[in-house]
């Protein structure tokens, strides 16, 4: 449990846009911080869900066409005759 709070505490960080306080506000601090941007945070939690889903592993497909033999590619009736 605490590890996936922190997993999306560090999700929410990482993906907080950067905002200077004091281009349109007053009174301003004139400092940078971190807003949140839940549409980001959302979008890079479910590509890091897909990233780390196991890898599937194709079933064996039962063939529907009618297995030949195959004819060896080196036989006599393959021969060149250089006469």
């Amino acid at each position: 449990m605490q590890r996936r709070l922190n997993e999306i505490l560090n999700i929410l960080k990482l993906t907080g846009s950067k905002n200077w306080d004091g281009d349109a506000e007053y009174p301003a601090t004139y400092l940078t911080y971190r807003r949140l941007d839940l549409d980001n945070a959302i979008r890079s939690a479910l590509s890091r869900k897909h990233k780390t889903r196991t890898s599937r592993v194709r079933p064996q497909a039962e063939s529907s066409q009618p297995t030949t033999k195959n004819a060896p590619l080196f036989n006599f009736t393959h021969q060149i005759n250089f006469d």
